[in-house]
């Protein structure tokens, strides 16, 4: 295996497999090419402008680093649910984002039967969850080393890891297979 140097990564011409060729026409044999674009994995949902109660953006919630309940909701943006949010990367996301869908429809589907207009996770709650998820991703060995990776599961002044699930897909399974309306604050409508 060969990780091209970081110097070279912006003097890269072209590449032909088998050959990389740098700007000083250098070239250097290789059998695979993994091309990244680079992305920001810790800034969920920065291409849009979400702004909730009382017009704080999503962006400015969220300067510490991204936090949610359960990676759906986030308190102070009533109705905004989202799919693979903070800490919800763990083994098959499709999985993950599967169980996430039916957490969000048992809510849309109490929302419809009981006239609720607007539904707000409790700061309390979300706080409390993301306390427990920092705590308990500190004793996971492998995410408190010191490596150039990162930068792409850490955000914010305190470095907080938003991206990672510390726990089995079956414990995601039972935290998002109930509805939980004690943990929502809802408006009513008329």
């Amino acid at each position: 295996f060969w990780q091209m140097p970081p110097r070279w990564r912006r003097g890269v011409a072209a590449y032909w497999t088998p050959l990389l060729k740098k700007k000083n026409h250098y070239l250097r044999e290789v059998d695979t090419i993994v091309y990244s674009t680079g992305f920001k994995t810790t800034k969920y949902l920065a291409a849009i402008d979400v702004v909730g109660r009382d017009a704080r953006r999503l962006e400015d919630a969220w300067s510490d680093g991204a936090q949610a309940y359960l990676g759906i909701t986030t308190a102070g943006f009533p109705n905004l649910f989202m799919l693979y949010g903070p800490n919800t990367n763990q083994g098959c996301i499709l999985y993950m984002i599967e169980q996430q869908v039916g957490y969000i429809v048992r809510q849309i589907k109490r929302m419809a039967a009981e006239r609720i207009a607007w539904i707000d996770v409790r700061p309390d709650v979300m706080n409390a969850f993301n306390d427990d998820i920092q705590r308990e991703i500190r004793a996971v060995d492998v995410w408190q080393a010191e490596c150039g990776s990162d930068a792409y599961y850490r955000a914010g002044p305190s470095r907080r890891m938003v991206t990672q699930w510390p726990h089995s897909m079956d414990a995601f399974t039972e935290a998002t297979s109930k509805t939980e309306p004690e943990v929502y604050d809802t408006g009513v409508s008329n």
